[in-house]
């Protein structure tokens, strides 16, 4: 077997298996309310880290739509080119949050991880997310290695251990953990989230932040 027809195949796996990690599904079942620790929820979304577009149009709304993902789930990709510009186009501000999987995620993807984190820079995230396959914006752009710095290796730690707590919440309330997932506080002050995508989700989470 040629050494291009056994990458063929080794990343037709990893695509797979990454795709394996996400949750393609979401109606309005899907969506449900928290109950319990939402305290622990709000501590963590305040101090998580996250990257966001600023909203086309004067705010609508206080607070900020969160989706927790990773670069290569492709519901996550979707919900980033689908979701995010259209809260983004009713003037929502949405906050994209980037993690590295511990379980499985390439020295590449945690360098970028923790580089984004740092930058807080949008047009760092919308480059990294742009292509289908990330490995071009790895091979064109020479990040630290997270490996081997302890304050990288800190803060790419500190980032999962947020995500964990987000993934304990759900738990709290009964509900599995998944990417992307969504959380959002409604006009009424409950606290909403869902995991999985589906184009649907853009109409829920508008309908729930409108003011009467």
């Amino acid at each position: 077997m040629s050494a291009s027809r056994l990458s063929t195949i080794l990343l037709a796996f990893m695509l797979l298996f990454a795709a394996a990690q996400c949750v393609v599904r979401l109606s309005g079942a899907g969506v449900f309310i928290l109950t319990s620790d939402t305290d622990n929820l709000e501590r963590t979304l305040s101090d998580i880290a996250y990257t966001h577009p600023e909203p086309t149009q004067a705010a609508v709304y206080e607070g900020a739509i969160y989706q927790v993902s990773f670069r290569t789930c492709p519901p996550c990709v979707q919900a980033h080119n689908e979701l995010l510009p259209k809260l983004k186009d009713a003037g929502i501000e949405t906050r994209l949050v980037t993690t590295a999987r511990r379980s499985s995620s390439t020295a590449d993807e945690r360098a970028a991880v923790v580089e984004n984190a740092r930058r807080g820079d949008w047009a760092f995230t919308q480059a990294w997310w742009a292509d289908n396959s990330p490995r071009r914006f790895y091979a064109q752009t020479k990040l630290p290695r997270v490996e081997g710095d302890v304050m990288r290796e800190n803060e790419l730690e500190q980032l999962q251990d947020h995500v964990s707590v987000l993934a304990d919440v759900l738990a709290q309330n009964g509900q599995g953990f998944g990417f992307p997932a969504f959380f959002w506080r409604t006009a009424n002050g409950e606290y909403k989230s869902a995991v999985g995508y589906n184009p649907a989700i853009a109409d829920i989470i508008l309908a729930d932040i409108k003011q009467e």
